[in-house]
This record gives C-alpha cells, sequence and structure tokens, in this order.
C-alpha cells in the first residue's frame, strides 16, 4: 500500500467567480487557495441517543444521525488580493467588477438581502486518501487583522448546509463466500496502473455466513475494465487436506472420523465445494449437520477416505467494497492562481477623515504607533433543518443581521483617541494596502472604508517602556455611504457574480 497521506498534499478550492444559483446547488469549482495547512474543511455528523427514552436498561443503547452540518474557519496566513476579494465579496454580498488596465477593481458593499451568496468547496485530502465537495457555505464571520512587522491575515469563518459529495463509494454485491474474484456492479475503479488502482481501494471485506461479522479481504490485483473485477486471496478450507473423510451413496453422507463438522461454520442451506476426491468433486447444499457427518441434497458416490479433501464454504454472501470509482470532472482542481501577500508595511491608515462617496478627505494619518489594526465583520448566519428537506443536510440558511468592529492597538503617542472618545465623535477610518504592479500603473491593492464609527473603549496600559492603548471601535451605518466599503484590484474577472 503506497496511499500517500501527508497533509502537505492538502488542497481546497471554491466557486470563488460564481455564486450558487440556489441552495445547496453546486457550482463550478474554480479558484485554488493556499489556506493555513491546519486547516481541514469538513461537514460534522449531528447524532443524538436514544438516553432520553426509557429502555429497560442503564444506558442507551441507539445512535440516530440527523444528517450534516458545516461549521468550519479558513485561515490565510499570507493574505493575497483575491483572498480579500472573496471573503469581502461573499462576506458582504455585493462584488461588483469594473476594469482597470488589464485587471479588474471589485467592489464589495453589504447587502439588504436576508441571503447571502453561497459558494461551493472541495477539499483534497492527502495525495489520494480522499476529495469531498461541500454545497452551500456562506461567510459568516470575517476577520482582517494587520499587525506590525508580519504579513496580512485574513480568516473567514464558514458556515454551511452540510450537503457533501465524496469520491469514495461503497457498494454492496452478493458472492460466492470463496470467490477469487469479484466483479463490482457497474464502476470502474480510478487509477491508470494496476498500483494506483489497488491505492483507489480502501477496503474490502466479507460478511462470513452463520458467524454474522465482517472480515476484510486482500485483494492482490483490480484491472482496468469496466466494472472493475478485483482478485482476491480465497479464505482457508474450513476442512482442510483431511485424510479421513469418506462418501457413503445412500442417505447422501459425508462422514469424517475426527473432523466435527459443527465447528466449521457449515449450516443447513451452506453451499459447499469438495474438491480433492475421486469421485465427488463438485457443489452441494447442506441439509443437516452433526459432529462428524454432513447430509446433502445431491447424490454422491460411495467413496472410502484417505484422499486429502479440501470441503470450502460456498455460501453467497454480501461483499462491501469502499474505493474510489473513476472520478468525475469535480475532483480536477483548478489551477494555482499567483498573487503577491500582502504586508502590514504596505498599508496607509487614516482616522477622523469623511468619505464623500468618490475619495476619503482629510483624517488623521498613523504609522509606525500602530501594533494592529484588525476589522471583525459577523453575519450570525442561521443554518437549520426545516420542513422539506431530506435530513441529511440543512435546506435553511438566513443572514440574521450584520455587526462589524475595529480593534485598534497603538502606542500613545498623542490624544487624539480619547478626545473623539469623549466627544462621542463619529470618525471615518481609511485603510489600503499596496502590493505589486501587475502592469505598470496599475497595482494589487485592498482598499476598505468605514465612513462612520464611533469609539467604545480606548483603555490605557503599560506597552513594554511605553504607554499603549487597545481601542474598540463599533462600525455603523451611514445613511448615505452605508458600513463598509471594500475594493480589491486584481486580474480576476468576477468573484460572487
Amino acid at each position: 500500500m503506497t496511499r500517500n497521506y501527508l497533509a502537505d498534499y492538502n488542497e481546497f478550492v471554491i466557486s470563488a467567480n460564481a455564486r450558487e444559483t440556489a441552495l445547496n446547488t453546486e457550482q463550478t469549482l474554480d479558484t485554488l487557495l493556499r489556506i493555513a495547512k491546519a486547516n481541514i474543511i469538513e461537514a460534522d455528523p449531528r447524532s443524538e441517543s436514544n438516553a432520553d427514552e426509557l429502555t429497560g436498561h442503564e444506558e442507551p443503547d441507539r445512535l440516530y444521525r440527523l444528517g450534516w452540518m458545516l461549521g468550519k474557519t479558513i485561515e490565510f496566513p499570507k493574505a493575497q488580493p483575491q483572498h480579500f476579494a472573496i471573503g469581502y465579496g461573499f462576506g458582504l454580498g455585493i462584488c461588483t467588477p469594473t476594469g482597470w488596465g488589464s485587471g479588474k477593481k471589485h467592489l464589495c458593499l453589504p447587502t439588504s438581502d436576508m441571503l447571502l451568496p453561497g459558494f461551493t468547496a472541495a477539499m483534497k485530502l492527502g495525495a489520494e486518501i480522499e476529495k469531498r465537495r461541500h454545497a452551500s457555505n456562506f461567510v459568516d464571520t470575517l476577520t482582517s487583522t494587520w499587525a506590525k512587522d508580519s504579513w496580512a491575515k485574513l480568516s473567514l469563518g464558514l458556515k454551511g448546509t452540510g450537503k457533501y459529495t465524496s469520491n469514495i463509494y461503497e457498494e454492496t454485491k452478493s458472492a460466492a463466500y470463496n470467490a477469487a474474484t469479484l466483479a463490482l456492479l457497474a464502476n470502474a475503479v480510478q487509477g491508470a496502473t494496476p498500483a494506483a488502482r489497488l491505492d483507489s481501494l480502501h477496503m474490502l471485506r466479507v460478511y462470513v455466513p452463520n458467524l454474522s461479522y465482517w472480515l476484510e479481504k486482500i485483494v492482490t490485483e483490480i484491472s482496468g475494465a469496466t466494472p472493475a473485477v478485483l482478485t482476491v486471496t480465497p479464505p482457508t478450507p474450513e476442512v482442510d487436506g483431511a485424510i479421513d473423510i469418506a462418501f457413503v451413496e445412500t442417505g447422501k453422507h459425508i462422514t469424517s472420523v475426527s473432523t466435527d463438522f459443527t465447528t466449521k461454520n457449515f449450516q443447513p442451506g451452506d453451499s459447499i465445494i469438495v474438491s480433492g476426491s475421486d469421485s465427488n468433486d463438485g457443489t452441494y447444499t447442506i441439509v443437516t449437520v452433526a459432529a462428524n457427518l454432513i447430509v446433502v441434497a445431491e447424490v454422491i458416490a460411495d467413496e472410502i477416505a484417505g484422499d486429502e479433501i479440501d470441503i470450502e464454504l460456498a455460501t453467497a454472501c454480501n461483499y462491501k467494497a469502499l474505493y474510489v470509482p473513476t472520478e468525475p470532472a469535480w475532483c480536477t482542481f483548478p489551477d494555482y492562481i499567483e498573487e503577491p501577500p500582502l504586508r502590514v508595511t504596505d498599508v496607509v491608515l487614516k482616522l477622523g477623515g469623511k468619505w464623500n462617496g468618490t475619495t476619503f478627505l482629510g483624517g488623521h494619518t498613523i504609522d509606525s504607533e500602530v501594533n494592529s489594526i484588525e476589522h471583525q465583520l459577523n453575519n450570525q448566519i442561521l443554518i437549520e433543518f426545516r420542513i422539506g428537506g431530506t435530513g441529511d443536510y440543512a435546506n435553511y440558511a438566513l443572514r440574521t443581521g450584520r455587526i462589524q468592529t475595529l480593534k485598534l492597538d497603538r502606542q500613545v503617542r498623542d490624544w487624539i483617541l480619547n478626545n473623539w472618545m469623549e466627544q462621542n465623535e463619529y470618525i471615518g477610518v481609511y485603510l489600503k494596502a499596496t502590493g505589486d504592479e501587475f502592469e505598470s500603473g496599475k497595482n494589487y491593492y485592498v482598499e476598505t472604508v468605514f465612513p462612520k464609527c464611533g469609539i467604545l473603549t480606548a483603555p490605557l496600559k503599560v506597552d513594554g517602556k511605553v504607554l499603549g492603548q487597545a481601542g474598540d471601535l463599533q462600525v455603523l451605518e451611514d445613511l448615505t455611504y452605508g458600513s463598509v466599503r471594500a475594493e480589491i484590484a486584481n486580474k480576476v474577472n468576477a468573484y460572487a457574480a
């Protein structure tokens, strides 16, 4: 087994360019994203036991599956303009592109719609463990962080309905217990080589007749045919090379002096295969079983003991194959779009000015005194299972109200922030991070404007050897220009369109 399970091979893709057309309707995956290596995106199972019921015993004895729901966070430790466009485009709800040289400027504004645009996401685990596609994901929370001597960071808290599709499939097939080959019902197995196809098989197991347990089987080869044929190591015969087996025509008896057939997993109705005899090789149906006697339904010939006889159990039973069929189109991930990550040294930050719809006027520029500034957005999305759904995933998503704050950590070199707070003065906040040029005179950038903010608190502290301050600002809604405006420039045509 050479299946590669290193997390370095994980990949994450989404449908960034186009929103889903309806809830739980998958969209084309178009953008490969470099998220933090520790991030795993998967739906969480919902379950409930019967601990609240009278069962006649102390502990619960049933577990009920209640479908799936997604609630995960993706982080961008070296955030790029495209990451901000995705975050603000899907997190605010409106994203309008306009031409800018060979690229686009994407203007993201808050929507009044109760349902945000949803996107489809998929994750590849390891080099070849699993690929799983998740429908209808929403940006519930957004945190953008600009801290001293670091890259811009972006964190997106996702909520989703839990609808998913895996590239791994399990099928049940009936075949003889002693089968040496097993043809799948319809599918080929993913892989261009025999070794790759073996890696695509995660497990083959058989439900052992009469004993009622699952036994894992060894598969040595998988054909490239459709349906694929699995070569299986058959079980050791229940009776293996016994020399005391005799056959009696009258009564249709198979007898043994020393073998206790009742310990060999034989039951009435089972099919058995006899081999190694002179006259009685073949398939038989058991009528009765006793310690040293098997009575069969078919005719047998008299034969004394002496040959090395094998008796195999050949009863039909269920096999379960867990494998990767030939992959559908969504399993082919797009190429990565390279953009320069943004640094905090690329930032211009202004407090106290005014946004007039086109330009940020005035304001107090602060720079090296800033330890960090952080924007937090919370859409308070509600995901629920409601009437009319399938029970496997949620069928309801609602944005219940947007809340935004800014957190400013700085050295106290003046009393400006405190004065604004004491006077309860509303201020505008402007932040622009400029990256490299993608053509002459056209740079990647992220610009966020908060036309109206109020200062909640601005407590003083000692920051090493100097005075510090941690300011909490409430982002408010300006009746003319709204609460936030995010504009991102890069070379991608559209987001959340």
